[in-house]
């Protein structure tokens, strides 16, 4: 069945496209509200059980004995941003299924973050801490982006892929308009000749 141009859908695949321009531009907003939330839940549950001496400016707390600095890396801004963009470069979701599962991935996100951040403080002074560290950055916070995404896809039904589908379509309707224009020449053209 062939596709049907749509110029709303042409109009909304542009608004989206400058959507995606937006963590961009406000970065970082983006960094301290992710910082203020991150930094302020970790102050909490760390103070359950023990004493907490923390700077938000710095982006430091000392729990316990131990200090650590929540540098831009623990607060996975790109992950972040790369679930936006995820989500905002999608053809064919209803805008409310884009909210809704915008939020459920940034909570799913956040959550493994705090958790992760968690984790490694329960492991500092040991030996093997900087690997760990970086398997659980790199390898597990890749994973679980990838992870989450395909959730959403099968939560929402979304059957569409990131950018592939948007340029896919606009390729079609670029076609659709150029034959359509010929067709239109030719028709004049043969009513001329008569």
């Amino acid at each position: 069945m062939p596709l049907v141009v749509d110029m709303d859908k042409e109009k909304g695949i542009i608004l989206r496209y400058l959507i995606a321009f937006l963590p961009f531009i406000f970065y970082n907003q983006i960094f301290w509200f992710l910082k203020y939330i991150t930094f302020h839940l970790l102050n909490f549950v760390f103070g359950i059980f023990n004493t907490v001496t923390s700077n938000f400016d710095q982006g430091t707390m000392i729990i316990g004995t131990q200090k650590i600095a929540l540098i831009e890396p623990c607060i996975a801004v790109s992950a972040f941003i790369l679930l936006f963009l995820l989500n905002i470069t999608t053809l064919d979701v209803k805008p409310k299924d884009r909210l809704f599962s915008f939020l459920l991935s940034f909570g799913i996100l956040f959550a493994f973050n705090i958790l992760r951040i968690i984790f490694l403080y329960s492991i500092i002074g040991f030996d093997f801490f900087d690997a760990i560290h970086l398997i659980v950055w790199y390898g597990l916070s890749t994973i679980v982006v990838v992870l989450d995404w395909i959730w959403m896809t099968k939560r929402f039904k979304i059957g569409t892929i990131p950018v592939v589908s948007d340029f896919a379509y606009l390729l079609y309707a670029l076609k659709h308009d150029i034959k359509k224009e010929q067709a239109r020449k030719k028709k004049f053209r043969e009513e001329m000749n008569y």
